[in-house]
């Protein structure tokens, strides 16, 4: 069978290089910190530092509302009339689901009143840019997207290396990351507002309850995802030392650059899914995503587990080396990336389909979660989740093929992904045996990391021009 001709109003590429533009100088910066932290702060101040993080994403998973995937749902002029049309009741509920998750989330931060105040604050401001900067993103407000991101990160960074420097307090840091966070809104305030004072085609076709209905289960989708992946942080930020915590943080950091990567080009798949009706055409875009994706994935996995004694090392310091075997467990989740399984099912408005698997991956994690531990120890919580989410991807998979009527394995691209598995394993093995013969952790770490970026931006780009 010839394969289907790509659609060419199709702007994955462009769309995706736009998403990544705009995360792409946080990530930098928050890469950096920890760099920077692991290196100079002791065990237990850098563990209460990242406690802090972990619990900010954690909440902001119930306050951000389901927006990040909603929005990228529809078309700017679709999102624009949706915006317009919220009632003030809906506005009220969303802003006492913030402050009730700032609240709780200050509360395990603060002995004080004053630090009580800081803190709530502080989640609300962070909460407010997540919201404003995803929904412009949505908006295709990019032109000036990437400089506050770019401004931001650089401050970011001065203000971490400052604290350190002038004897570090977590406390003082949090209030100064306050007045940069307002700052950044007040940015994105400014844009909102000229952006919707212009007279704006609008599109009136959409159903104002079947987008409540989608909202509503992609809320429940997005909050427990994001609960799934900080469940496990959460939970031992409150049973573990700080110096123990700090161990598991790094072990299960979300790779740099990695989340940022697979949104950008998730998102621009869903943008680009939300204009195309036939189904033929929303398959070449589901393949056209599985193979950047697969790119990013599968290099990424095999350069971490190859890797993985010079990452610790170079990045963390040698003090973290302990926890490589669950960084590797980590790890076995990452092939899963290669694909977005609930693409399908959300253009074509399966919120109820999305969420059982939702279900699936926890019920899954939750009854493997204390035997693994008591088997595996912290390398056994970390397959838990694993195991969780290859369940969860193999039922979405399977519903997405009955949604369209295809057989299951039309819808992925395998033969790439063969090929890339194949390639990506055989070139990290031989790079690393040859590296690892020759220099240090730190220069094999840097050669290897350039070597197989310049090859995943090359697989990248030859696949990129054919998804323009």
């Amino acid at each position: 069978m010839k394969p289907l001709p790509a659609p060419k109003t199709n702007k994955l590429g462009s769309h995706s290089l736009h998403l990544f533009a705009i995360k792409f100088f946080a990530t930098v910066a928050t890469f950096l910190v920890v760099y920077y932290y692991s290196h100079h702060l002791p065990e237990k101040s850098y563990g209460s530092y990242q406690q802090v993080w972990t619990q900010l994403a954690f909440f902001n998973a119930f306050a951000g509302l389901g927006i990040a995937s909603l929005v990228f749902t529809y078309t700017p002029g679709q999102l624009a009339s949706i915006i317009r049309s919220l009632h003030l009741k809906t506005y009220a509920g969303m802003s006492i689901m913030v402050i009730v998750c700032a609240t709780i989330f200050a509360a395990l931060q603060s002995a004080t009143v004053n630090s009580l105040l800081i803190f709530s604050l502080f989640f609300i401001v962070y909460v407010l840019c997540y919201l404003f900067e995803t929904t412009l993103t949505a908006l295709q407000q990019f032109k000036w997207l990437p400089w506050i991101s770019l401004s931001y990160s650089i401050v970011f960074c001065w203000l971490h290396y400052r604290s350190l420097q002038h004897g570090y307090d977590m406390h003082q840091l949090f209030i100064m990351l306050l007045g940069l966070l307002l700052l950044r809104f007040a940015a994105y305030i400014i844009i909102f507002y000229v952006f919707f004072k212009r007279d704006l085609p609008e599109d009136d076709r959409l159903d104002a309850k079947t987008v409540r209905s989608l909202w509503k289960h992609l809320y429940f989708f997005e909050a427990s995802q994001v609960l799934m992946v900080y469940l496990d942080k959460f939970i031992l930020s409150n049973l573990l030392s700080s110096s123990q915590f700090a161990l598991y943080f790094n072990a299960t950091l979300s790779i740099p650059f990695l989340s940022l990567i697979f949104g950008a080009i998730s998102n621009a798949g869903l943008m680009q899914l939300s204009k195309e009706k036939q189904i033929s055409k929303q398959v070449v875009i589901l393949h056209q995503m599985g193979k950047l994706l697969a790119t990013i994935a599968f290099g990424c996995f095999f350069f971490f587990v190859v890797f993985n004694r010079e990452v610790f090392i170079v990045v963390f310091s040698a003090k973290y080396l302990a926890a490589t075997s669950i960084f590797i467990c980590t790890l076995l989740a990452l092939p899963a990336r290669a694909y977005n399984f609930t693409a399908l099912l959300q253009i074509h408005g399966k919120g109820s389909t999305i969420n059982k698997g939702v279900l699936i991956d926890a019920i899954v994690a939750i009854v493997f979660f204390i035997p693994l531990y008591f088997l595996l120890g912290l390398k056994g919580v970390a397959l838990a989740f694993v195991l969780g989410t290859y369940v969860q991807a193999a039922y979405y998979l399977v519903q997405a093929a009955k949604l369209v009527d295809r057989p299951l394995l039309q819808l992925i691209p395998l033969q790439n992904w063969l090929l890339k598995f194949l390639l990506f394993g055989g070139f990290m093995l031989m790079l690393h045996t040859f590296l690892h013969h020759f220099f240090d952790e730190k220069v094999t770490l840097l050669a290897g990391c350039l070597t197989t970026g310049c090859l995943g931006i090359f697989i990248l780009w030859r696949e990129g021009k054919q998804a323009v």
